[in-house]
């Protein structure tokens, strides 16, 4: 099984809660970790506006996260 380097953003709903946020976020780890994958950095950027709207929203919670992982995970991702 081969291991590869990833960098990946994801961008949360703007009006959830800060421990939703947290709780996501745990969530989202965990299951890299439980998948084979190992965690190197998760930087939370928090609540950002868009340049354009989407979905009509203006603003989302973004997470920046870099890990090691088989690439059959990315699937699941």
């Amino acid at each position: 099984m081969s291991e590869n380097y990833y960098e990946q953003t994801y961008i949360l709903d703007s009006v959830l809660e800060e421990d939703q946020y947290e709780e996501i976020v745990d969530k989202y780890r965990d299951f890299i970790e439980d998948n084979g994958g190992e965690i190197d950095e998760v930087d939370v950027w928090g609540s950002k506006r868009f340049a354009y709207d989407m979905e009509s929203k203006s603003s989302g919670y973004y997470v920046n996260m870099y890990f090691e992982a088989p690439g059959e995970l990315i699937v699941s991702l």
